[in-house]
């Protein structure tokens, strides 16, 4: 078994929404581009654990894999014969290397920045669906699928992905007098929607904005109707939601939501005239937010059918979430969210259910449709 080397970071750096590190290293052999869950995201999630891609080799590499290494967990060098480039033992630098984000964060392109003309080469790609099946990733100087890396694919839909998130990241960072960010551009477009579909004005609204130290950002509207107080986000559609494209064949669906709950009023009455809405308990607020941020947090998706549980004060929640606006609502008027970046965002209703039912669901007891039909049956 060879003997232990030393390892030099390149570069570190943490996604934009801090729940993944994007590590460069290299043990004056090999370069290996890397995507860690971070340890706080660690600590909580557990889930995305840690991807790995070959980058290039820095001195001749062997003529087959070392498989001693590979089990020992050693960055392991690239047999000769699988490189495009055998003799490309450049090493790279930070000043040489940029790491794109995907927009959303569970995938990274490693960017080498030539020297000559500054222009940007895409030398290895962890995309989303990296750990599956026995891949790992793609790398430029890869010339045959091997168990560290595959060849960098002549695809130019992930080319232009990797442009869309790149221009997409620059514009929060330059923006100016004469740019926008896509917060500034978007979330009017976001609250004019709410508004119209709630039937009031911007005074007659309540504005919370979702804490937080990383993307996504996200606010909570408060609105009144004659019979509820709802609650809404606005803005977290700006963000496309991880993992969609794992389990749906049209992501552009599904990835983007926004989330809105009802909740009965003790005074409801449809001859009430308009009124501002009271604050509602920070918790029912705060229970939002978490949903909220819960793909991001966890590394999943939410989406029409799916359940969820919350603990509260008065105890466990089943909650389950449709795309269907019930048209007995008072006070809600049927409004489409505007597409963004031409993917359709979704309005996710927040519905409460037993936790009886909700074991159901997950245990496949009891169907989505079993369930809805049963509610219009009973008038809920």
């Amino acid at each position: 078994m060879s003997e232990e080397r030393e390892i030099h970071s390149i570069i570190f750096e943490t996604s934009p929404y801090g729940n993944v590190d994007a590590i460069v290293e290299h043990d004056s052999r090999a370069v290996y581009f890397y995507l860690n869950e971070s340890p706080a995201s660690r600590e909580r999630s557990g889930r995305f654990g840690m991807r790995a891609c070959w980058v290039r080799n820095l001195e001749k590499g062997p003529h087959v894999i070392n498989a001693d290494e590979m089990a020992a967990g050693i960055a392991t060098m690239l047999p000769r014969h699988d490189c495009v480039d055998p003799e490309l033992h450049r090493l790279p630098t930070a000043e040489t290397l940029k790491v794109v984000w995907l927009e959303e964060g569970t995938g990274a392109a490693l960017l080498e920045i030539s020297p000559e003309d500054q222009s940007e080469n895409i030398i290895a790609i962890i995309p989303p669906w990296s750990g599956v099946d026995g891949f790992h990733g793609y790398a430029s100087n890869c010339a045959n699928p091997t168990d560290v890396c595959w060849p960098m694919p002549d695809n130019p839909l992930m080319t232009k992905r990797i442009q869309n998130a790149q221009q997409f990241w620059e514009s929060w960072q330059q923006a100016s007098a004469q740019t926008q960010t896509p917060w500034e551009v978007q979330l009017p477009l976001i609250i004019e929607s709410h508004d119209q579909r709630f039937d009031t004005t911007p005074e007659m609204r309540i504005e919370t904005e979702v804490p937080g130290q990383h993307f996504p950002l996200a606010k909570i509207l408060q609105y009144r109707t004659p019979l509820h107080d709802v609650l809404v986000t606005a803005g977290l559609s700006i963000f496309p939601q991880p993992a969609v494209e794992m389990f749906v064949e049209n992501p552009s669906d599904f990835r983007r939501i926004e989330i809105a709950v009802l909740i009965d009023r003790a005074d409801a009455s449809a001859e009430i005239p308009d009124a501002a809405p009271e604050p509602l308990p920070l918790e029912i607020v705060n229970q939002l937010a978490g949903l909220a941020l819960y793909p991001w947090q966890n590394f999943t998706w939410l989406g029409p059918g799916h359940s969820c549980q919350f603990s509260t004060s008065a105890g466990d929640i089943g909650v389950l979430l449709t795309d269907s606006q019930a048209t007995e609502i008072t006070g809600l008027k049927p409004t489409k969210l505007c597409d963004f970046r031409g993917d359709e965002v979704n309005l996710l209703w927040v519905r409460g259910i037993s936790q009886s039912d909700y074991d159901k669901l997950a245990s496949g007891e009891l169907t989505l449709d079993g369930l809805i039909t049963r509610g219009k049956d009973s008038g809920s």
